[in-house]
């Protein structure tokens, strides 16, 4: 693996990007499930317990890029996705603390 493929930026953008492509495409299945009417919405919107759940699906999606680079042994990148997971999680808890507790 060359130097960039394993470095902490690139970590951090893969960190990035892969929940916010997981959490588009979470809701694009939901909003394709909504449209059948096999879940329900609330006249035409996402309720805040699917917005939650959308993006804590996103924030998973991080698992597969992980488990990737452990198996390069690129640990580097690694760790940048891991913080980034942990910034979003942060992130995620103070957004929707009050629908939480």
């Amino acid at each position: 693996m060359n130097n960039f493929k394993n470095s902490l930026a690139f970590g951090i953008i893969i960190g990035i990007c892969v929940p916010v492509f997981g959490a588009a495409i979470t809701k694009i299945l939901f909003e394709q499930l909504a449209n059948a009417n096999i879940i329900p919405t609330t006249e035409g919107a996402f309720s805040v317990n699917q917005e939650r759940t959308i993006w804590v699906i996103g924030i998973i999606c991080n698992l597969i890029p992980f488990q990737y680079f452990k198996a390069k042994n690129a640990e580097k990148v690694m760790k940048g996705i891991l913080y980034m997971t942990l910034v979003g999680v942060t992130i995620w808890l103070i957004v929707y603390a009050g629908s939480i507790f």
